[in-house]
C-alpha cells in the first residue's frame, strides 16, 4: 500500500489510509478483505450455476 500511496500523492500511507476510510466508510485492509470475499462468492456461484 505504502507505493499506491505514494504514487497517488500522499505523504504517508496514514495519510492515505485516514483518507481512504473517510471516504469509503472502511479501511483499505477491510476493503481488500471484503473485494477478496466477493471474488470468492462470484466464482463459487459460478461454478455452481453451470452445473
Amino acid at each position: 500500500m505504502g507505493e499506491l500511496a505514494y504514487r497517488l500523492g500522499y505523504q504517508s500511507e496514514a495519510a492515505f489510509s485516514r483518507t481512504f476510510k473517510r471516504m469509503k466508510g472502511s479501511s483499505p485492509g477491510a476493503a481488500r478483505m471484503n473485494a477478496h470475499k466477493d471474488i470468492t462468492s462470484r466464482s463459487t456461484g459460478f461454478a455452481e450455476a453451470r452445473r
